[in-house]
């Protein structure tokens, strides 16, 4: 049986996978851009807890769509000054602001809804995600989308920003991911009069990995930002009160 790679938390959607031949990681927000461009309230509630330095063994970044906070060209690059070689997988939208960044067309990849072989024994797999709502480009790629990620028999979903979706629900089933990574900041009327799009609210993240066969939830996107948190007492009493069949995490 192979062994689990480790994962690490980075703040926001931000999830690090290290196995012995290197690391993938998901949407790197790294930086305090999102406050650099948006303003002050947006500035991060906590450090990153590792430096540029520290992911120099990384292979493959995956990013599911073109937000700041999720699409960081800042990030990328700080990765890239370490780890040159790293490919970055990405929808559309994405890629384009990554390739008008700077970043090297070489570098990038588009995110296919099938398996794509990363390195030796770790693989992934985009899906849809619906954030707020099911879009495609003229071009038909998905423009929000997820991944099921899967290190040997491992398989792990990170679902990037996304609502509870039929469509999304019949995608990653399908693929059997045991741990999932859902957004868990929901959308509600005053987010979204300031601009921010929430995703599923903690009631709705439980019912969501029941209906995809998640034995294991780790909330993201719910920590870093002050307009944009769920409080961490909030997320454990709905879960303790709701008393759901899959476990509750908070980290690896």
């Amino acid at each position: 049986m192979s062994t689990a790679p480790a994962v690490q938390l980075l703040g926001q959607s931000s999830v690090r996978f290290t196995t012995p031949l290197g690391s993938v990681i998901v949407d790197p927000y790294l930086t305090d851009s999102v406050a650099e461009t948006y303003g002050e309230e947006l500035r991060r509630l906590r450090s990153c807890p590792v430096t540029f330095a520290d992911l120099a063994d990384t292979r493959v970044v995956l990013i599911t769509h073109a937000h700041l906070d999720h699409c960081d060209p800042a990030s990328v690059f700080g990765i890239l000054h370490h780890a040159p070689d790293t490919r970055i997988v990405a929808p559309l939208s994405a890629r384009t602001i990554l390739l008008a960044a700077g970043v090297p067309a070489d570098r990038l990849e588009t995110a296919r809804h099938e398996w794509i072989p990363l390195f030796a024994g770790v693989r992934a797999h985009a899906v849809p995600a619906v954030h707020p709502t099911p879009d495609r480009e003229p071009n038909g790629e998905w423009v929000s989308i997820g991944y099921v990620l899967s290190f040997d028999e491992h398989r792990y979903y990170h679902a990037g920003d996304t609502s509870p979706a039929q469509v999304i629900v019949d995608a990653v089933r399908t693929l059997a991911p045991k741990v999932g990574f859902l957004p868990v900041n929901e959308r509600n009327y005053f987010r979204e009069r300031d601009g921010i799009i929430g995703n599923m609210s903690v009631r709705e993240a439980l019912a969501f990995a029941d209906e995809i066969g998640l034995e294991t939830l780790i909330p993201i996107h719910w920590d870093l930002f002050r307009p944009n948190q769920t409080f961490r007492e909030e997320i454990e009493l709905i879960c303790r009160l709701e008393s759901p069949r899959v476990q509750l995490r908070f980290g690896a």
